[in-house]
């Protein structure tokens, strides 16, 4: 199979997968992040290939989790390295191995826009407040459903 493509089948899926000793790459198409991802043409969709090794070995996703490296490749979809959180946890699993040295903020502050979020605050008014894009907020907190 060539690089850049769509699997169509499951065993296409496992086609698209580089095995090395550490990460197993994906070799299909990526995204704008480099995560490897799919177009599924029945449902008009996109999928990223980790998410779907994830639900593949494990089970299904909780809602609103996010699926977490733990060898910040993120074109590896080896089983082993991927674990769900929330998407406060992989912000914060990001700064501590300093993929993201340039944003740091205390627990006092992610708990205080967590409870703004909560509190149905926008994310604009969040980004006023803390002198940040709100951007930022999303990446930190994910998209909020609208009340």
């Amino acid at each position: 199979m060539k690089t850049g493509q769509h699997p169509n089948t499951l065993e296409s899926f496992f086609s698209f997968i580089e095995k090395t000793p550490d990460c197993w790459n994906w070799t299909g198409r990526l995204n704008n992040k480099g995560y490897g991802w799919i177009g599924i043409k029945r449902v008009s969709d996109t999928r990223l290939a980790h998410r779907i090794m994830y639900e593949l070995t494990f089970g299904p996703i909780p809602d609103g989790l996010d699926i977490c490296h733990k060898c910040d490749n993120p074109r590896c979809v080896k089983p082993e390295h991927l674990f769900f959180g929330t998407r406060l946890d992989n912000m914060q699993d990001a700064v501590k191995k300093g993929r993201m040295k340039h944003i740091k903020f205390s627990e006092l502050q992610l708990r205080t826009m967590r409870n703004m979020l909560d509190s149905s605050l926008g994310m604009k008014t969040i980004g006023r407040k803390f002198n940040i894009d709100p951007s930022v907020v999303k990446r930190i907190f994910g998209p909020q459903p609208h009340p």
